[in-house]
């Protein structure tokens, strides 16, 4: 893989690793349930919540695959399989 495509990918992954920060940092604001008197009102928060909880775990997942795609670019194992050591072609990539 080219310098230039290398670099490319890396500009890719540090957008999306911002955006996703930016995300969760706004969802982090929403785990927070109000009282209510209204039973009806206090389910309808708490699923909201575990919506909310569930999008946070995919973004994470997502952060963290980023943040080890950088890595590697980093170390100079990007665009290399972890276990045959082979090279991914780009189209997967």
């Amino acid at each position: 893989m080219s310098a230039l495509q290398i670099n490319r990918f890396r500009e890719l992954l540090e957008a999306k690793k911002a955006e996703l920060v930016q995300a969760i940092a706004r969802q982090r604001g929403r785990l927070a349930i109000g009282d209510s008197a209204d039973p009806m009102d206090r389910v309808r928060m708490l699923a909201e919540r575990d919506l909310t909880l569930r999008e946070l775990d995919l973004k994470l997942a997502l952060l963290r695959r980023v943040t080890g795609a950088l890595r590697e670019i980093e170390e100079g194992t990007f665009g290399r399989c972890a276990a045959c050591d082979r090279t991914i072609p780009l189209k997967r990539l």
